[in-house]
């Protein structure tokens, strides 16, 4: 997945001046405001774009992230939402709506949105990988934490971990509970992780609350 942070560019249309049929219809999922553009076709399947089914998976990933059993503060979600963060969901990356780059799913700093294609979630095999979780990450480093991108504690964490310790210069690439054929993903490479602090910090998120589709898996794999 490609997570475009910060990626949007200053002409971006903001979803606050749109009025009208043509705009994007809201959902609220969990306190979090869910937009869907119009470009999704709510009445047919086209390709592997089934808005029922996206809306189905994004709804379980949010059910599964707030409940208290998955240890996720109730104060950093609340966080998240008195500062704006919002969902999006769109037939396609070209959509005029859509604030990223490339990819199928982001995090855009300025428009303080997520971002995912409706075939991306789609076509997600029960709750793997926890791309809404990751994206929550992106969001929670860029808007709540101390100094935002240039936080240096996750900065020095990152570089101890990848270029000290070199924890993800060769890493299995995918968990066995993933239900993927072996082909797809069971030899090693380096670690998604590895890209950037940014990238680090949201893997590591996924581990340590819930659960890593590529290492670091748990949470005693970041220690």
């Amino acid at each position: 997945m490609d997570d475009d942070v910060g990626g949007v560019s200053d002409d971006a249309p903001r979803l606050d001046y749109c009025w009208g049929d043509d705009c994007p219809k809201r959902f609220d999922m969990h306190g979090f405001p869910v937009y869907v553009s119009p470009t999704v076709d709510f009445d047919h399947r086209s390709g592997h774009e089934d808005v029922g089914r996206a809306l189905e998976q994004l709804r379980a990933q949010f059910s599964y992230i707030v409940h208290p059993s998955r240890g996720i503060p109730n104060a950093a979600l609340e966080d998240l939402r008195a500062a704006g963060v919002s969902v999006y969901l769109t037939g396609h990356e070209k959509d005029e709506w859509w604030p990223c780059g490339d990819g199928d799913g982001c995090y855009a700093q300025r428009e303080k949105r997520i971002a995912f294609t409706a075939s991306l979630l789609a076509d997600l095999h029960g709750l793997d990988p926890l791309v809404l979780l990751h994206e929550l990450a992106h969001a929670w480093h860029g808007l709540i934490v101390a100094d935002g991108w240039r936080n240096d504690c996750i900065r020095r964490g990152y570089n101890e971990s990848v270029h000290e310790l070199g924890r993800y210069d060769e890493v299995r690439n995918q968990h066995w509970w993933s239900g993927r054929p072996p082909h797809e993903g069971w030899g090693t490479q380096r670690g998604y992780a590895a890209t950037n602090e940014y990238e680090w910090f949201a893997e590591s998120a996924e581990a340590y609350f819930l659960m890593n589709g590529s290492y670091p898996f748990h949470r005693h794999d970041l220690f």
